[in-house]
């Protein structure tokens, strides 16, 4: 037995030694061979604009989803018979059938006595809002009712139909089928909002890995959660038609957030409703007195919304911008059947008209801080998201809160949280260890919501 053993074992020494060098050489080629193309991504479905970013080989690459932007206006236009239209093309599309803010309904219960408030709601949007029933939820929801339909549409049916267009933009762009995604949310959303939401990204053919708030994903982006210096976060979220506040507690990289305000009915689109009266004025050649028809309005707000952005860009985080000239700029009007046009506007007039939005926009800073008894000083990072905070105005007044210390606009904001969930979407999948974690209970924030009036002749006209 002893010989027979010995002539056995080296070949036994053999086989492990083999099977050590066969594990050794996988490691090896799983470093050197490229892995597979993720087919996750992380999505920002935002109220007015929405994002797609994928975490592949250690970067995040943001999604063109419109020719040369990143950005997809969260819009839809419905035809009979016909594909729905998606983002910009939407917006600009004549006709009924347009929806736009579908978000603020989604997964909303419809309350008895609740008419009056969606009401009021509603009355600057192009669509009815009704009730309907959720299969889903077993109960009576806000529903939508597109201009010139007969049928109701449940909110998730039009969150879907953006989030198609997400994927399909983030399947030519890796050259696979998506599978599943990270989902950014408000903190303040209920559990049925969650579950609606998660239902549209089923009808639109995605599996939800994880819903995200939106706070967190942001600071996520900012690699906050790698610095060891920074304790409590300020997320400073001014987006197309909301503004939210919100104050995290960063521990050993966990984020949960521990206070948050904000407004539902305050964004970029108040700014431009605010400067339609003034673009109106500065035409040439004038408009003509009195209301403007549908297809000039829509003209004139596109018009105004290129002149914020040309009167908005190239400034640093403080406020400051490269150019002190404060000529006019002027841009294009293209109203449909009539002689080219242009309007214009300098830095100083802008500011003066949006005087009162950006004090608006000031107060949730100062009820998060007095619910926390913080001062900003205690604050040790301020982050920028949403591209409302481009607006120069609103940049030196926050630096000014913080004492001249420069609130941090090192990503595109209107990218940043869709950065953030694709970078926890590669965590997930593992394409990339990233230690970071997040509470997520639901959080019932304080709000101010009253629409930030605009001068009488130009309100109920906005296109969202």
């Amino acid at each position: 037995h002893d010989v027979s053993f010995a002539m056995r074992a080296p070949g036994g020494d053999a086989m492990i030694a083999f099977a050590i060098a066969g594990c050794l050489l996988a490691a090896g080629l799983r470093n050197i061979i490229p892995p597979a193309p993720s087919t996750t991504v992380g999505i920002d479905l935002g109220t007015t604009f929405s994002c797609v970013a994928i975490f592949d080989h250690g970067r995040v690459h943001v999604i063109d989803v419109e020719p040369n932007s990143t950005i997809l206006p969260s819009a839809v236009a419905l035809r009979p018979g016909a594909p729905p239209v998606v983002g910009r093309a939407a917006l600009v599309s004549a006709g009924p059938g347009v929806v736009y803010d579908a978000k603020r309904f989604i997964g909303r219960a419809y309350e008895p006595g609740s008419e009056a408030e969606l009401e009021r709601e509603v009355a600057e949007l192009p669509f009815r809002v009704v009730r309907g029933w959720s299969k889903e939820r077993a109960r009576l929801e806000t529903h939508i009712l597109p201009s010139g339909f007969e049928t109701a549409l449940a909110a998730e049916e039009v969150s879907a139909m953006i989030l198609r267009r997400l994927r399909d933009a983030a399947e030519a762009h890796i050259g696979r089928k998506v599978r599943a995604a990270v989902l950014a949310v408000p903190v303040d959303f209920t559990e049925m909002q969650r579950n609606a939401t998660r239902e549209a990204a089923r009808l639109a053919g995605i599996e939800v890995l994880r819903l995200l708030h939106e706070p967190t994903a942001a600071a996520i982006a900012y690699g906050l959660h790698q610095r060891p210096t920074v304790r409590s976060v300020m997320v400073y979220d001014l987006g197309g038609g909301t503004l939210d506040v919100s104050v995290l507690d960063l521990d050993d990289g966990i984020f949960s957030v521990v206070s948050a305000a904000g407004n539902n009915f305050l964004g970029g689109q108040d700014v431009n409703r605010l400067l339609l009266p003034r673009a109106k004025r500065s035409a040439q050649p004038a408009l003509a007195d009195g209301a403007l028809g549908e297809a000039a309005h829509a003209a004139l707000f596109a018009a105004v919304e290129e002149l914020k952005v040309s009167l908005s860009g190239e400034c640093d985080c403080v406020g400051q911008c490269e150019s002190a000239d404060d000529a006019p700029v002027r841009v294009a009007l293209r109203i449909p059947g009539e002689a080219a046009r242009t309007i214009g506007m300098s830095r100083t007039e802008l500011e003066a008209a949006i005087a009162p939005f950006v004090e608006r926009a000031l107060l949730p800073v100062r009820e998060v801080l007095a619910e926390l008894n913080m001062t900003i000083q205690q604050i040790d990072e301020l982050v920028l998201v949403g591209g409302s905070t481009r607006i120069p105005a609103i940049r030196r007044r926050l630096t000014a809160l913080l004492g001249g210390r420069e609130p941090n606009c090192a990503l595109p904001p209107e990218e940043a949280v869709a950065r953030g969930t694709a970078i926890q979407a590669g965590a997930l999948v593992d394409a990339k260890k990233v230690p970071v974690g997040a509470t997520e209970a639901v959080f019932t924030r304080r709000r101010a919501n009253a629409r930030l009036e605009a001068e009488a002749e130009e309100r109920g006209r906005s296109l969202g």
